[in-house]
């Protein structure tokens, strides 16, 4: 039940920080590009493989 108790709040935890970043603009941008780099390498390592 203990363990229980505490997963609920890790994720408690990651929801909250999850909204925070959606409600910053700034940290949102980041995240656009974070992501547009990670497709871009994917891109490029299926290219290169193949």
């Amino acid at each position: 039940l203990e363990a229980h108790r505490q997963l609920n709040k890790t994720e408690t935890e990651r929801i909250k920080r999850e909204r925070t970043i959606a409600r910053d603009p700034i940290i949102q941008k980041k995240l656009e590009i974070f992501k547009r780099l990670q497709d871009k390498q994917k891109d490029e390592s299926t290219t290169s493989s193949s």
